[in-house]
């Protein structure tokens, strides 16, 4: 009350309204919803890398499927059975044994639910220089 009298004293045109914040409660310590595991994540714009040639065999991709099915499902890039995956192609040119993508190597650059969104922010990524 006396900071609300001394604020109207000197600014009275001021109107001051106080609000109380609520402070350190049982709820904010604790996480309620449980966190999805990486290959089970959806909607993302994703990035992978050749573990030999790095970043300049890299790959900058997006999918609505999870990550998992978008790697090992039945058109997936590390699926045996795909022919016309970037990744089996650049895997193909060098002829090195040592090329490979690990899908644990695989980073998660963005997420978003809409196709629409996902496509404007691959592009945009793509641009921008992809993950690197």
């Amino acid at each position: 009350k006396q900071l609300k009298k001394v604020i109207t004293k000197f600014y009275p045109c001021v109107e001051l309204k106080v609000v109380f914040k609520r402070g350190l409660s049982l709820g904010n310590l604790f996480k309620f919803k449980d966190v999805l595991p990486f290959e089970c994540k959806s909607g993302v714009i994703y990035y992978t890398k050749c573990k030999k040639c790095g970043p300049s065999a890299a790959y900058l991709g997006k999918t609505k499927n999870t990550v998992y099915e978008r790697f090992y499902g039945s058109n997936g890039h590390l699926n045996a059975r795909t022919k016309n995956s970037a990744l089996h192609l650049h895997i193909s040119e060098t002829g090195d044994p040592e090329c490979e993508f690990d899908f644990k190597d695989t980073e998660i650059l963005g997420r978003c639910s809409h196709d629409l969104r996902l496509r404007y922010m691959e592009s945009i990524m793509l641009k921008l220089g992809g993950g690197q």
